[in-house]
């Protein structure tokens, strides 16, 4: 499980299942949010 959830943050396959971003701006720090994933690897890490 921590090797999938350090692939689902460090790919840029899944990258945007744990961090979003503004429409039409991709890989920009403007605003951005946390998906799914986000709280699937805190949750797991017991932050």
């Amino acid at each position: 499980m921590t090797g999938f959830c350090l692939l689902l943050v460090l790919t840029d396959d899944f990258h945007q299942l744990v961090f979003s971003f503004p429409k039409g701006k991709v890989w920009t720090d403007d605003h951005p949010g946390d998906e799914a994933g986000y709280y699937l690897v805190i949750g797991r890490s017991g932050g």
